[in-house]
């Protein structure tokens, strides 16, 4: 085998070896901008989840008169 057969295998697996490490990269910061998205998603939950717990303490503070009146006073009141 000559040199040059040689160095043109050896250059075709480095191309191999780093377009397979370029794929596996890839795939990586794709999961972690997934991981993010969920990341933030979950965030939004939780704050939500925590605004409802304020409310719901709020209004069990409250008598059933002090409930009607806070529904009447937003303008949310729906007839049963």
């Amino acid at each position: 085998m000559s040199a040059s057969t040689i160095l043109s295998i050896a250059y075709w697996l480095l191309k191999l070896a780093n377009g397979i490490f370029q794929s596996i990269q890839q795939d990586k910061l794709i999961a972690l901008g997934e991981d993010r998205q969920a990341a933030k998603a979950l965030l939004a939950l939780n704050e939500t989840s925590r605004a409802l717990k304020d409310i719901d303490e709020r209004f069990d503070k409250m008598t059933d008169t002090e409930v009607q009146d806070e529904i009447t006073k937003q303008g949310d009141w729906r007839a049963d």
